[in-house]
């Protein structure tokens, strides 16, 4: 059932109205997204020309070089979105982030876990994005399996300015990733949601494939889809999350698109630097994170029979080589994050006082980190 933002149902008329603003969008949106690629394509063009390097990282969405570091100073008009990709540590990060994080700014000290979608999520989001500026709730979105295109849709039906977005991202070594993807699938932890709630985002319909060996899942064309390249359409977002329309645009396309976008993330973290990484977004928002002092690896839901370090199947070369030519976009994609990350990590350290560079997350258990 639709709903107005006020709970009221919407008429059938109105139903299609709302349609009919949406395709205008995704048109309008398409169009931004071609801009955005032909002008960055034009700077690489230029660098090259120069004699400079693509990951040099002159560009960003604000103008500023991307591998510059300083804390933010969150405005009550800003809203922070995590771009969260499977198979990335993020159970772990929105968990934390709803724990620790202080949403003062916009009058409660305390943020809930927001919405959850992981399939064309504009609409969820953009009820979400009203719902709380009605009611003065955190602007915090860390749950929501959704990607650069549904927050940047939702912000605009919801007559958010994109310049409010900060934006989180947390990326991951490309191979373990799809790996890990694999044994989550096949292990039924997506059966739980159901197949439309949030096997959908995986870019396939669930079905018990517990007993195929990597091999086999790759030879099955859905799953290979959703183990190709997942880390750059989530970033690049030229289609809704959960559609497989973006194959068309090719892939320079593609990784321009989320080359670009990575490089407007206010955070850019490494599931492989993790604690590092916490450290980091602690200190890119001071404000909000000055209680996040430790944290717990968190486990799927359905995950605690499971160890997911230990991926089941075929792990013969041949097969990890396939994987890894289906990945080469998120590993180009991995490698520019990994610069941005290293030059901003050292950034903040110089920043730090003296007496407070050595400070890091530090495990006090197989599963728990303590800031000391």
């Amino acid at each position: 059932m639709l709903q107005s933002a006020k709970g009221r149902r919407l008429s059938p008329v109105e139903v299609r109205r709302q349609e009919e603003i949406e395709l205008r969008l995704h048109a309008a949106l398409d169009e931004q997204n071609k801009t955005i690629v032909k002008l960055h394509q034009s700077l690489i063009a230029s660098m090259a020309a120069a004699g400079q390097a693509e990951t040099s990282a002159v560009f960003s969405g604000s103008g500023e070089n991307s591998t510059t570091w300083k804390p933010i100073a969150l405005g009550r008009e800003d809203w922070v979105v995590y771009l969260r990709v499977q198979k990335t540590g993020s159970q772990t990060l929105w968990l934390s982030l709803v724990d620790a994080f202080n949403g003062r700014v916009w009058g409660r000290p305390r943020c809930a876990k927001g919405p959850f979608c992981g399939f064309r999520c504009e609409r969820v989001l953009s009820n979400a994005f009203v719902e709380a500026r009605r009611q003065n709730n955190c602007r915090l979105f860390v749950r929501a399996h959704a990607n650069w295109r549904d927050y940047a849709a939702a912000a605009t039906l919801a007559g958010v300015p994109h310049h409010r977005l900060r934006w989180l991202a947390l990326l991951r070594e490309p191979v373990a990733r799809a790996r890990s993807e694999y044994e989550h699938v096949t292990r039924g932890l997506v059966a739980q949601f159901g197949d439309h709630a949030f096997g959908r985002a995986w870019d396939y319909n669930f079905t018990d494939k517990r007993r195929a060996s990597l091999g086999e899942w790759l030879d099955c064309a859905a799953c290979r889809v959703g183990s190709s390249n997942r880390q750059t359409r989530f970033l690049a977002g030229l289609a809704p999350t959960g559609s497989r329309d973006d194959e068309r645009r090719g892939d320079a396309t593609l990784l321009a698109a989320a080359l670009d976008n990575l490089r407007r993330c206010d955070f850019v973290g490494l599931l492989d630097r993790y604690a590092d990484s916490m450290l980091l977004l602690r200190e890119t928002f001071p404000a909000q994170l000055g209680r996040f002092t430790a944290y717990s690896l968190s486990l799927h839901p359905k995950q605690k029979q499971h160890n997911d370090q230990e991926p089941r199947g075929d792990n013969s070369k041949a097969v990890l080589d396939r994987l890894h030519d289906l990945n080469r976009l998120d590993a180009r994609l991995f490698e520019v994050a990994g610069s941005i990350f290293e030059a901003r990590w050292a950034a903040m350290l110089r920043s730090l006082p003296p007496n407070r560079r050595g400070m890091r997350f530090r495990p006090t258990g197989s599963r728990s980190f303590v800031l000391g």
